[in-house]
């Protein structure tokens, strides 16, 4: 939170002296920004850096695939793990939602039996 404040105050600071500086500070600016990019010190380091990427882009391929695959499967166990508790179904033979179910059509049945007329 506290390096968003200061993104945030850096963002805010910049603008105000961006505009207060003008158009001609703007241009100073740029016109440093594309020496620095010109250098050839700097388009060497840019150039490694893309053929470092290129190089290691297939080990992470390799590691994100694998991540992904494990997070699915943690996904569909934990799923099927709901839809058990839902259903009350497992492999291990646990009770069951039919058995809910007839225990509510007994309740129901009995419900409608007429009472006895009481003698007394």
């Amino acid at each position: 939170m506290f390096k968003k404040v200061i993104v945030l105050a850096a963002g805010v600071g910049g603008y105000v002296l961006g505009t207060r500086a003008g158009r001609g500070r703007y241009e100073q600016i740029k016109t440093q920004a594309d020496k620095v990019w010109s250098n050839p010190k700097v388009q060497q380091a840019a150039t490694d850096a893309q053929e470092y990427a290129a190089e290691k882009a297939p080990v992470v391929k390799e590691k994100a695939s694998a991540a992904a695959q494990k997070a699915a499967g943690q996904a569909k166990d934990a799923a099927d793990q709901a839809r058990d508790k839902v259903t009350g179904s497992s492999s291990e033979g646990k009770h069951t939602a039919d058995d809910d179910l007839e225990g509510i059509d007994l309740v129901a049945a009995a419900s409608d039996v007429p009472e006895e007329p009481k003698h007394g």
